[in-house]
């Protein structure tokens, strides 16, 4: 089995938006998954929340699979970094 490492909630205030600290919190991660040979990372968000889903693809990962089995109001979606 595959270690991974699973996001379930990144938020910025709104005063904070725009200054980029989502994209650090993600690269953290990476970091942190590259630095303990993790590969995988998922993430959990509202299926209707299609601000997060963007931001999670506009940072480079990949939706490689849509995970249903919490509901369809909480997909799961599982992304790798390219």
């Amino acid at each position: 089995t595959e270690l991974s490492v699973d996001i379930v909630l990144i938020s910025v205030d709104s005063h904070f938006r725009g200054l980029k600290i989502g994209q650090k919190l993600l690269c953290y991660v990476d970091h942190y998954a590259i630095k303990n040979e993790l590969f995988n990372i998922s993430v959990t968000t509202q299926g209707a929340n299609k601000r997060a889903l963007n931001f999670y693809l506009k940072n480079n990962l990949r939706n490689n699979f849509l995970d249903h089995s919490l509901g369809s109001q909480f997909p799961k979606l599982l992304v790798q970094k390219p």
